[in-house]
């Protein structure tokens, strides 16, 4: 009797531990404009940082976000989790490029796929402040609002501003 279920709570165990490990890149857009900003996205099951293989033309940017996510099937009772990290950034070149593929730091046998993107024409970002030269006789008055006033490090803000 030990033996039957000491070979079933295995078998129960080993289903539930058994999900095939699984990479997947994401892009928010399939085109863009050069200087235009792109979100890509790897969400993964194998709790590890992932490596992504970039292009030389892609720039990346400081907008990060990671995090997970478990989702429960209720008709099988299977519990699913989803490890996802993106990355903002933009191209500063035309023409059409291959993002990928992303590789797990924990088995790196396991990548995922590649994706492709159109860029086209566009205005290139500046590095530099530029300034604006406006007629004495007109001042201009600016505006900042964010939705609150003390942050965190790591937390999303949400910034609106305006020039009149």
């Amino acid at each position: 009797m030990k033996l039957k279920f000491a070979v079933i709570y295995f078998l129960i165990s080993w289903c539930i531990h058994a999900q095939k490990d699984y990479v997947t890149l994401e892009i928010d857009r399939k085109s863009c404009a050069v200087g235009e900003q792109v979100m890509i996205t790897v969400r993964s099951n194998i709790s590890a940082n992932n490596r992504i293989i970039y292009p030389p033309e892609f720039v990346q940017g400081n907008a990060t976000m990671s995090g997970m996510e478990q989702a429960i099937d209720y008709t099988s009772g299977k519990s699913k989790t989803v490890y996802y990290s993106s990355q903002n950034g933009y191209f500063k070149k035309e023409g059409k490029f291959t993002i990928g593929p992303a590789f797990s730091k924990k088995k790196p046998n396991v990548q995922s796929n590649k994706i492709t993107i159109e860029v086209g024409r566009g205005t290139t970002p500046s590095r530099s402040k530029s300034s604006v030269s406006l007629p004495k006789s007109k001042t201009a008055f600016g505006v900042i609002e964010t939705q609150k006033d003390r942050y965190y490090v790591g937390e999303p803000i949400h910034i609106n501003g305006a020039v009149s």
